[in-house]
């Protein structure tokens, strides 16, 4: 099970979770926080908020592409990431000032504020061994390790009916995105 990754919308989620913490946050935390909100949102109606992959690397899970876009190698000028967050020479991420939602949806913004109340007073090292004690998590060995959605989704209560569902709905949308030349 695949999601389709948005890259702008990932961005846009990034900015608000670095707003509400006053841009106080390193790439790990902030691809740790935006993993708990995807999951977060998944595990409540079927579907995260970026579409990025769930992975396991040796600090815990996190969203992989957006883990790669808070690296300042990793930077492309005109790019959607680059439109909401800057990535500073000393690591720290910033949002760049862009004061909308784009298209976060107001569940999606609830979500966001959530994760920052329950998780963004924590250090990284307690919010790394949270996710340490997650179902999911897998350890890598130094590498990297996908995490399937379905083992997610079944920790929150789908069964095979629900995950067949959202499987179909996906494949749906591939195909019409196909159809548009998307």
């Amino acid at each position: 099970m695949e999601f389709a990754f948005d890259e702008r919308k990932a961005a846009q989620a990034a900015a608000w979770l670095l707003r509400r913490h006053k841009g106080n946050l390193n790439g790990l935390e902030l691809a740790k926080l935006l993993y708990l909100a995807d999951r977060r949102a998944m595990c409540e109606h079927g579907y995260p908020i970026t579409g990025d992959r769930f992975v396991c690397i040796s600090a815990g899970p996190v969203l992989q592409r957006v883990f790669e876009l808070t690296k300042k190698s990793n930077q492309r000028a005109g790019s959607p990431w680059s439109e909401y967050v800057q990535v500073c020479d000393d690591g720290a991420l910033r949002d760049t000032g862009r004061d909308d939602r784009g298209e976060l949806s107001d569940y999606d913004c609830g979500v966001l504020d959530r994760i920052c109340e329950k998780f963004g007073a924590m250090t990284l090292y307690e919010l790394t061994q949270y996710t340490f004690e997650l179902p999911e998590w897998i350890d890598p060995e130094g590498g990297l390790v996908e995490v399937d959605p379905k083992v997610i989704l079944r920790a929150a209560g789908f069964d095979d009916e629900d995950l067949a569902v959202i499987s179909d709905q996906l494949n749906a949308e591939r195909a019409f995105a196909a159809a548009l030349g998307e």
